[in-house]
């Protein structure tokens, strides 16, 4: 249960489904996280029809949020991106063909962005941003998260469009280049395979560019029956009349606000052993003690002041600087992911199966992102194991108090699955020998938290018993 690939399985499914690739509002409707178009199988389409739109939005402003590293390498898409930061306002609609569903966006330099995700015209998701502090809005449950900016708000808007393809190897189609009011919009072309899961298809990115190289309009093509159909599209204006009133964060009366920032400060103010490697910083920030049978541990990883100095400030471009694991006993139940931050809690039973007063805990660390292609042309090692001496406290009462006052934090602090501010996930399942598998904490509750803890603890002693059968001497026949 704490190996790393394990964990990582679990958390990065989503994530990785998302890197791939996919059509335009399913690459808004990953990104409301928001975010570009590269080459992603179909299964991150499916992960998001099995959602509300609500959802769907943030996985969009999410695909901001999970791919971290962005770089203009190209002139084509360094125009697009300088277009948008000249630009005053912006408008734009993402519109999947095949659903009734839409996101749209609006931008404006002096206000800040708005994204809503809306299904037969009912709103399901209202992110806010205006360059400093970021509000996501869930209609439904009426729970507000506030937090920082996402980052650079023209960078973000040219990732909401998917153009980032245009990095990549695509061709200019006269055929394909339109006029439109006396302007010349030339097409760009990119060819790629996608997969239904069940098999590998042609389809195209398009894009039409004006002749100041800015993107008007851009959709998602299918090779069907020898034709090509069009699967999504998306349309962007410029220097467009919008309404100020969409940039204001207010949201009625009947709303509940969590401040993440200043949750999350308040939680890592907190420092009970700390050591550092690779650029990193690793914080133990809290040691709770139940039933002497065992300790919850809540660790942290974030960059160092060095580390930011030399790479920026940590935000939802420049959000992934290293992740760590356990290297000794102890059992993840849940991780929480931040710009510049993991947070994981862990039930660690006595090394021995007796109390103890202190313990040694011994961690992974790997390093991510920027920090990761440092150390690597460097030729420095990315990875490291770090030890952590935490003194035992006294029994704070039983296993189900200490979690589920946790568990109380992790659910106001969760703003969804994709939530721009934190993303937690918190266990739910476990296959037993296999893998554990982790959900948003509404998915959940304290009760499944304990009975996929005492199930991995039967499983661990079932194997150990195994391993002793094994290994212990068989008597000499008399």
């Amino acid at each position: 249960m704490n190996s790393d690939s394990k964990l990582k399985q679990s958390l990065t499914q989503l994530g990785d489904a998302l890197r791939k690739g996919g059509s335009i509002p399913d690459q808004v409707m990953q990104q409301v996280r928001g975010l570009p178009i590269p080459h992603r199988p179909r299964r991150a389409w499916r992960i998001l029809m099995k959602t509300s739109l609500a959802a769907a939005a943030l996985i969009c402003i999410g695909v901001i949020l999970a791919l971290h590293t962005w770089t203009d390498t190209s002139s084509l898409y360094g125009d697009v991106v300088k277009g948008f930061r000249e630009a005053n306002t912006i408008h734009m609609t993402m519109t999947p063909d095949a659903m009734h569903s839409c996101v749209e966006i609006w931008y404006d330099k002096a206000k800040g962005l708005r994204i809503e995700g809306r299904k037969e015209n009912v709103i399901e998701l209202v992110y806010l941003d205006d360059g400093a502090t970021s509000w996501q809005f869930d209609p439904v449950s009426g729970k507000v998260i506030k937090a920082a900016s996402g980052g650079d708000l023209p960078t973000m808007m040219a990732k909401l469009t998917g153009a980032e393809f245009l990095n990549e190897k695509v061709r200019h189609v006269p055929d394909g280049d339109k006029k439109v009011d006396g302007d010349l919009w030339e097409q760009y072309v990119m060819d790629r395979k996608y997969s239904d899961g069940a098999k590998e298809a042609d389809e195209q990115l398009v894009a039409w560019l004006d002749s100041h190289k800015r993107i008007h309009e851009i959709e998602t093509r299918r090779l069907v029956d020898g034709k090509w159909v069009r699967h999504d599209s998306g349309k962007i204006e410029y220097d467009v009349a919008i309404d100020e009133k969409l940039f204001s964060p207010q949201f009625g009366k009947e709303v509940n606000t969590h401040d993440v920032k200043k949750m999350l400060d308040d939680l890592l103010s907190l420092k009970v052993a700390q050591n550092e490697g690779l650029g990193l910083q690793l914080t133990v920030h809290k040691v709770v003690n139940w039933e002497d049978k065992g300790v919850l541990v809540l660790l942290s990883l974030r960059p160092t002041q060095a580390t930011i100095k030399e790479f920026g400030e940590p935000s939802w471009l420049n959000r992934e600087f290293g992740d760590f694991v356990m290297a000794s006993r102890g059992d993840n139940i849940a991780i929480l992911k931040a710009p510049g931050l993991q947070a994981s809690w862990w039930l660690i039973p006595w090394p021995d199966g007796k109390p103890t007063k202190e313990m040694t805990l011994s961690v992974n660390i790997y390093a991510r992102g920027k920090l990761n292609d440092k150390l690597f042309a460097t030729k420095q090692a990315w990875h490291k194991t770090l030890p952590l001496r935490i003194v035992v406290p006294a029994s704070a009462g039983t296993l189900r108090d200490v979690i589920a006052k946790e568990y109380t934090w992790l659910c106001d602090v969760s703003g969804g699955p994709t939530s721009i501010a934190a993303q937690v996930s918190v266990v739910d399942a476990v296959q037993t020998g296999k893998s554990t598998s982790f959900s948003t904490p509404d998915k959940t509750s304290v009760d499944k938290i304990i009975e996929v803890y005492h199930k991995t603890q039967q499983w661990v002693q079932d194997m150990n018993e195994k391993e002793k059968a094994v290994t212990r001497p068989v008597s000499a026949p008399r």
